[in-house]
């Protein structure tokens, strides 16, 4: 609670008969209400809200029912009044009779032995200039002490004009920033949470004075979501106490100014993307006239958090403090992925780097010479981490960590692409999986890339891209034939690698692996197998056709067209029973391609 207020309102309480009203202003959500009533005691005042009372009589009505718990709100003594009136006088005249008549009652039934509290005053429907005249016959004609709360910025022009004559003194009231944040604690109905949020009170109220921001509503929201968070963090987690202060640090300076409509959904996603080229264009053009995001500004008032870069991917951030949900499972996940929630010693060297921001000079000299380490001895083979490598290379190239050039980034990325190769240590593109397609992340770690090393980077993923396909093809290749002579020796287990039917574990059912077979090689091993199995392998070739990444696959097409001219070749050279099982084992293929068969036929 404010002192000065404290210190006011005890000297106003003093007073008989004063005359005059105090207003206590300040922004919607700052406690204004909370502060008065906790600088009054309970006993000594009487509280009414405006918010909603559309008449004046409803005003003195509630005040009576204030006074009088007899009179309940949800009758309305204006109304009773009212039916009472009509009853006697007529509709016409109600309005004019009940106010004679609470008068009256007004004057026997109150006495000014307690303060008057109106609250809303700019939330009322009823005109400003009949609140005031309100006000001014609780002060003049009964002698009550009126305290008026009120966002005077919603009505700050009307009110201006006339406060001057009503109000005697006006009191600004500024967030009770740590005495709030100890009640809404409180209101945690977990003691874990309530320990936690108590760990890092300072933390999450600096950030909040740093954000200028003056509703207590947000503050209250932000303590609750950060208690959600620690609901879903692993216990295991807790031990990595500088890790989770910068999570929260994160989470509470962007869920702060989401609340506050700062920013949404999109400046959450693109933050990186702003503000690099917010810097990039002053840089280029020397001026200060250049807009500035949102997300700048925000960076400028919180120049100790890092929340470019929080521990949570964009699309768990979103769900969080754009969709109000916390997955326990997600969440988890993805700081067990972090870098900064694993010991040093296990964590990857990339990963180390990419978290520059939270290392020590040494820890950083130790993974980059790690790295380069790695990269010398070709040890890193999975692409996506090699693609991390690479897009940190240009990074420190920009950032001048390192002599050398982006062209030298790329030819030594193209370098190393080919090294692994020749090593036959390349892992192919898995052929269900189109990942180029969606590169633009990797174990939970966007790529260290921007507008400027976007065009090199490029270059690397592409040469990456296809010879991960040269590698797929030789080993696809590999496999065709490897399937082929399962055909002939276990057409069992052939199936059971190509068709749902004989196994769940089937490996190639969507892979375009049959196509590379010779037409006639393969219509010759499947009617050398027994008749039980025909219709089942006609099945797969349905199978594969009918995958939508095949469908469109020219290549895929044309084998599945040979198939079955061969299929009918074949069946045309038979008789008796054999001529019949050729021709119910043909594969049933869509319409658009048996027409293409028809016509090339015809």
């Amino acid at each position: 609670m404010s002192a000065h207020l404290k210190e006011y309102l005890d000297y106003y309480q003093t007073l008989i008969a004063p005359g005059y009203a105090v207003l206590v202003t300040g922004a919607w959500g700052v406690g204004k209400t909370y502060q008065v009533q906790k600088a009054i005691r309970k006993e000594d005042y009487w509280y009414v809200s405006l918010y909603g009372l559309p008449t004046v009589n409803d005003i003195h009505a509630a005040v009576i029912a204030e006074a009088h718990p007899r009179y309940t709100r949800g009758q309305g003594i204006a109304s009773q009044l009212g039916e009472l009136v009509k009853s006697f006088w007529g509709p016409a005249a109600a309005a004019s009779r009940i106010s004679s008549l609470l008068t009256p009652i007004l004057r026997r039934s109150l006495k000014p032995s307690k303060v008057l509290v109106f609250d809303d005053l700019e939330r009322s429907n009823i005109p400003l200039k009949e609140l005031l005249g309100v006000i001014n016959v609780y002060l003049e004609h009964h002698g009550f002490r009126v305290i008026v709360i009120a966002n005077d910025g919603k009505i700050k022009d009307d009110l201006t004009l006339q406060k001057e004559k009503l109000f005697g003194q006006s009191i600004k009231v500024n967030p009770e920033l740590y005495e709030a944040y100890a009640h809404f604690s409180k209101r945690l109905s977990c003691p874990d949470q309530r320990k936690f949020i108590s760990i890092h009170r300072d933390l999450i109220c600096t950030i909040f004075q740093e954000s200028q921001e003056q509703s207590l509503r947000i503050l209250n929201h932000v303590i609750e979501d950060i208690g959600r968070l620690f609901d879903a963090l692993d216990v295991n987690l807790h031990k990595y106490k500088d890790p989770l202060k910068r999570l929260v640090a994160a989470h509470c300076v962007l869920n702060v100014h989401i609340r506050a409509g700062t920013i949404g959904e999109v400046d959450l996603l693109n933050r990186y993307e702003y503000w690099f080229s917010y810097s990039q264009n002053l840089r280029n053009q020397r001026s200060s006239d250049i807009e500035k995001p949102e997300i700048v500004k925000i960076r400028e008032m919180h120049q100790s958090v890092e929340f470019m870069f929080p521990a949570l991917e964009d699309s768990i951030l979103v769900d969080m403090l754009i969709k109000g949900k916390y997955s326990q499972e997600e969440i988890r996940e993805a700081l067990r992925r972090n870098a900064a929630f694993q010991d040093i010693e296990s964590t990857p060297a990339w990963k180390i780097v990419w978290t520059f921001f939270s290392r020590s000079d040494e820890d950083l000299k130790r993974a980059i010479d790690k790295m380069n380490q790695q990269v010398f001895y070709r040890e890193i083979v999975e692409p996506g981490e090699i693609l991390h490598v690479f897009a940190l290379y240009l990074f420190m190239a920009k950032e001048k960590w390192a002599i050398r050039s982006y062209d030298d980034v790329v030819n030594e990325g193209v370098k190393y692409i080919d090294g692994l190769c020749d090593a036959e240590k390349l892992k192919p593109t898995h052929p269900r999986y189109k990942w180029r397609d969606v590169r633009e992340e990797y174990d939970g770690y966007g790529f260290m890339i921007n507008e400027e090393t976007k065009p090199y980077f490029q270059v690397i993923k592409e040469h990456l891209d296809s010879c991960q396909d040269d590698v797929q093809k030789n080993a696809l290749e590999t496999k065709a034939m490897e399937l082929l002579n399962l055909m002939y020796t276990s057409p069992e287990e052939f199936l059971s690698k190509v068709y749902s039917e004989f196994s769940d574990n089937y490996q190639y059912s969507g892979f375009p692996l049959l196509s590379l077979i010779a037409p006639k090689t393969f219509v010759d091993a499947w009617l050398n197998t027994e008749y039980r199995f025909w219709r089942s392998i006609s099945s797969s070739v349905e199978l594969q056709l009918g995958r939508s990444e095949n469908y469109n696959n020219i290549k895929v097409r044309d084998w599945a067209i040979a198939v079955l001219h061969e299929m009918r070749n074949q069946q045309q050279l038979e008789n008796g029973p054999r001529a019949t099982r050729i021709t119910g084992a043909i594969p049933e293929l869509p319409e658009n391609i048996e027409r293409e068969v028809q016509a090339q036929t015809a």
